[in-house]
């Protein structure tokens, strides 16, 4: 997954690929993704993101 941190003013920002959009990939296309596993995907960048 592509997550990346902003620094915006003196807020941080953390921008990432959902999937089944852009370079996000879908592991089975014909059944779609639930909000809990979009949930995972923000908690598995977040640390990515803060090193």
């Amino acid at each position: 997954m592509f997550c990346r941190l902003l620094q915006v003013g003196t807020r941080a920002v953390i921008t990432y690929d959902r999937r089944g959009l852009s370079r996000g990939a879908l592991e089975d296309p014909g059944r779609g993704v639930t909000m809990a596993e979009y949930a995972d995907d923000v908690h598995a960048c977040s640390p990515r993101c803060w090193g």
